[in-house]
């Protein structure tokens, strides 16, 4: 049986950070929006979320595959 591999940043939990689950409600805000955020700051913004606070030195940040991840400042 073969596994897929994911990226820490894609499924890690950082504090209350959930990276799996803000991953999943932004994919779902795309899909009834029909609307691809820019940043995550947009996405934020258009569709109020609160997301919890990053870990220090970090932030959050869209990959190119429209996955929540985890930068450095």
């Amino acid at each position: 049986m073969a596994t897929q591999g994911s990226s820490p940043e894609a499924v890690g939990t950082y504090g209350d950070a959930d990276l799996a689950r803000l991953t999943r409600d932004l994919r779902r805000w795309i899909v009834k929006s029909k609307e691809r955020p820019t940043s995550f700051e947009d996405y934020a913004a258009k569709a109020q979320v609160v997301a919890p606070a990053a870990p220090a030195g970090k932030k959050f940040a869209l990959s190119k595959e429209m996955r929540v991840v985890l930068v450095d400042q």
